[in-house]
């Protein structure tokens, strides 16, 4: 497996040290400050409420005196479960959400130097790592360890498990593909059945692929269109595409029912957007409920984009809500090359990403939070469902 470790409070023991500064800091000055008793449900600076200001000190004078006096040091086994991982072949990359600020301006380099002092070994090494459910899509990463629910959280909504090094402020995060764990002995057997899960389930799905029929697709035509709508309103309850598959029908690019044998198991196509001609996005559609998680998904997504590339798009992407559709994240991550934030400028929080895949021998261009019609179609839906209304 591709496995992203975290740093502090992870592979390090910063959180004790964090909070016995805090406790120092928050003395000197806030010495009116008689209540000595916390709940540690966060992080020190959000318990002893330091302002911005007060954080940015803090942490700097903190990581400093870290630094200074050489007082990280690895959590218990965190070495020799590390060293047994990389032995039976997983790769191990390390992901830090440390900042050049607080670590003598060079995360990376500060970061580097502890793994080489104590002999830790990985295969690439990332700070300044905000991102990391990003950085975990663009590696191709399966497994995450970390203490930080909220990157946690960003994985999962990707499809991605994660293991929780426990502390009292993330015992509360709870997801399906995550996982907690007390100490990296315990963090190591979770992997190993994490991975004999996994080659189960890759066994099972190659036995699936090899008995499936061949898929076919076929063109949504002027008769076909009311059926297709509510093909597709089945498989995504909240949008309608009746105008979408309309404009669709009088272009080169229709979209198509996806055919097993005789029987309809789902819609797929793509669109083009007017200022990047070159590229093909995803359509509305997908497989039916009854038929997800059986393969079909990435046979798909290859035909579709070897449809593209045949038509001369050089890139294929995929404009997708992390938040409604969480269970697509594995599928459009494996079968794209980068993954991107997407969110507009009256998001208060990102809820989209755009996964992007080259379809000529070329790296892939990012689309950069560019413009994706998105009102247009929001309009296109809304007139759509009018229409459905009225034919129903």
């Amino acid at each position: 497996m591709r496995i992203a470790l975290d740093v502090d409070d992870c592979i390090t023991n910063t959180l004790e040290w964090d909070f016995a500064c805090a406790w120092e800091f928050n003395r000197t000055h806030h010495p009116e400050d008689k209540n000595f008793y916390y709940t540690i449900h966060h992080t020190a600076p959000e318990i002893f409420k330091f302002t911005p200001n007060e954080s940015r000190e803090f942490y700097s004078k903190q990581r400093k005196f870290l630094i200074d006096k050489r007082l990280l040091f690895p959590k218990p086994f965190v070495k020799e479960v590390i060293d047994k991982l990389m032995q039976e072949g997983h790769e191990i990359f390390i992901l830090t959400s440390r900042e050049d600020a607080y670590w003598n301006g060079d995360a990376q380099g500060e970061t580097k130097k502890w793994l080489k002092k104590y002999k830790i070994g990985y295969t690439d090494l990332f700070a300044n790592c905000a991102e990391k459910g990003l950085k975990c899509a663009e590696l191709k990463v399966d497994l995450l360890i970390d203490d930080n629910q909220k990157f946690a959280q960003q994985v999962n909504a990707q499809g991605i498990r994660s293991i929780i090094l426990s502390a009292p402020y993330n015992l509360k995060y709870k997801n399906v593909l995550s996982t907690h764990a007390s100490c990296w002995p315990e963090v190591y057997y979770i992997v190993q059945d994490l991975q004999a899960s996994l080659d189960e389930y890759r066994k099972a799905k190659l036995k699936k692929e090899r008995l499936m029929p061949h898929i076919h697709f076929e063109p949504i035509t002027a008769k076909t269109l009311v059926n297709a709508v509510k093909l597709q309103e089945r498989i995504t309850k909240n949008h309608c595409a009746y105008l979408e598959y309309q404009r669709a029908i009088k272009t080169d690019n229709p979209y198509y029912f996806i055919y097993d044998g005789d029987e309809t198991i789902g819609i797929t196509g793509f669109y083009v957007l007017p200022n990047a001609p070159e590229d093909a996005w995803l359509g509305v559609g997908g497989i039916v409920p009854s038929h997800i998680r059986h393969g079909y998904g990435r046979k798909v997504m290859d035909k579709l984009m070897n449809m593209a590339k045949e038509k001369g798009f050089k890139t294929f992407r995929i404009l997708t809500n992390f938040v409604q559709n969480p269970n697509s994240q594995t599928l459009f991550r494996q079968v794209s090359d980068i993954c991107e934030v997407y969110k507009e400028d009256n998001e208060k929080s990102a809820k989209r990403y755009i996964y992007s895949k080259s379809l000529i021998d070329a790296p892939v261009k990012k689309w950069k939070n560019k413009d994706c019609n998105a009102k247009e179609f929001a309009k296109l839906e809304k007139e759509s469902k009018k229409i459905m209304k009225e034919i129903s």
